[in-house]
């Protein structure tokens, strides 16, 4: 009987605590699934921003082009939120002629959603 009562106070313990950081749980989640592209027709060109991206500190990754944005077989930089003005701040400290436009990415269970921010 005593380990019952152990049991079920151990249990109503790990419930207020998931109550408690509930918030915080699906706020990182949300975040883990939102990201923003620069969209190039030119591979060249979206290497060129990786680089100069990477040099100033920025957190960035190279990803095929999203059908969604280009069906040709182009590349994407992909940074976090977070990292949107620092690398919008590398972005046109350049000059690039394939450009197809900066998106901010959302990944939940109905699918990807995109939103064209530049």
């Amino acid at each position: 009987m005593y380990q019952v009562a152990v049991f079920f106070r151990i249990i109503q313990y790990i419930i207020f605590y998931i109550n408690c950081n509930i918030d915080k749980i699906i706020i990182l989640r949300t975040e883990r699934f939102m990201y923003c592209i620069f969209s190039f027709k030119s591979r060249q060109e979206a290497m060129r921003l990786y680089d100069s991206a990477k040099r100033s500190g920025v957190l960035v990754s190279i990803i095929s082009t999203p059908k969604f944005v280009y069906s040709g077989c182009g590349l994407s930089v992909k940074t976090d939120i977070e990292g949107y003005q620092s690398l919008y701040n590398v972005f046109v400290s350049m000059r690039f002629s394939s450009f197809l436009g900066a998106f901010k990415v959302r990944n939940d269970r109905s699918g990807l959603h995109s939103e064209r921010i530049l």
